[in-house]
């Protein structure tokens, strides 16, 4: 892991180029398993991205046209008739925001079982296509393991990371509009925050993929104790012996210390993230402080500080979350290399 930390900016930008360069062949594989399904997950990807703008503006219309009825004196009956077309529009677009949500958990969950199974068929195929000298050979062997415990899931998260890339990118071009005719100092404010809480976020990724494939044979030696301990075929023979506790001991020390690893590595991670996503939070009410200022002096009006607000918050929380997900994307792309 101490290689993890050395490493220039540059060769940082390499590595991460170079692990989502595996993104085509995931897609490829995924692809090749449901097409109908990726297609679809790709369409409700699109939809759901176009959602939060018209979701924030139709909130903008029903509050001025609420400031507008206050203003003018309007009776119950006429201001329903000016802000209940506004009303149904928003119903409208949650409506189908839910809709679109739970469609897209049921395509994820046909494409998860799909590709897993496909993945999982060519792995055994390559297996199956072998020389008996490569299963003697630990280190190809662990790496045989790793892509069985690992790729059926990967690649999907890779999929649905990518999709969910996309959807942010989307998302935050149509905020970034409005954030700039605001005022550009607060979109760069809101963008230059979320960008040392992605650096924590990718280093400790490569940090979490070392960890994870240095310690194959320990999770191999695991693995093969607890054959030991439960299959009928070994535990007459442990039972006979007398090497149950020990076994079991040893089993326990190996879990320990994994545990442990993991453990820390978690710390440090939730450590660093926690102070940068504070200093990402606090850029935050700098601008929503800013937004009521202007509010307060009647440069805009209620609907637009609604609008605004809607913008920064939805803008950051995309911004982050695209980081989050390039993250995640290097952080899979290492396994499925």
């Amino acid at each position: 892991m101490e290689e993890t930390k050395n490493l220039s900016f540059q060769e940082r930008i390499q590595e991460l180029r170079r692990s989502l360069g595996n993104l085509p062949g995931a897609f490829a594989m995924v692809w090749e398993a449901d097409r109908s399904s990726t297609a679809r997950l790709a369409l409700f990807t699109g939809l759901a991205a176009l959602l939060p703008l018209s979701q924030a503006y139709t909130g903008k219309l029903i509050v001025d046209g609420v400031v507008r009825s206050i203003s003018l004196a309007l009776g119950v009956e006429a201001s329903f008739r000016i802000i209940w077309p506004f009303l149904a529009a928003e119903f409208f677009l949650f409506a189908a925001g839910s809709l679109l949500s739970h469609a897209r958990r049921l395509t994820e969950q046909v494409l998860d079982q799909k590709a897993g199974h496909a993945i999982t068929e060519k792995i055994i195929r390559k297996a199956l296509g072998l020389e008996l000298t490569y299963f003697e050979d630990s280190q190809f062997y662990d790496r045989m393991q790793n892509a069985r415990r690992e790729s059926e899931y990967r690649a999907l998260a890779i999929i649905n990371g990518s999709f969910q890339l996309a959807q942010n990118v989307i998302t935050l071009i149509s905020f970034i509009f409005i954030l700039f005719a605001m005022n550009p100092f607060i979109a760069i404010i809101l963008f230059s925050a979320a960008i040392p809480s992605f650096a924590v976020q990718t280093r400790y990724s490569k940090m979490k993929f070392r960890l994870q494939s240095w310690r194959a044979p320990e999770s191999r030696m695991m693995t093969y104790l607890e054959h030991l301990l439960t299959l009928d075929s070994t535990v007459k023979e442990v039972k006979l012996f007398g090497l149950g506790n020990e076994l079991l001991s040893r089993f326990n020390s190996l879990f320990d210390r994994i545990f442990a690893e993991d453990l820390g590595l978690a710390r440090r991670r939730l450590r660093f993230s926690y102070l940068w996503g504070l200093f990402s939070t606090v850029s935050f009410y700098v601008c929503y402080a800013w937004i009521i200022f202007l509010t307060v002096t009647r440069e805009i009006t209620l609907g637009d500080m609604t609008l605004y607000l809607g913008a920064v918050r939805m803008s950051q929380g995309s911004f982050q979350g695209l980081l989050d997900n390039i993250a995640r994307l290097y952080e899979n792309g290492l396994f499925m290399e």
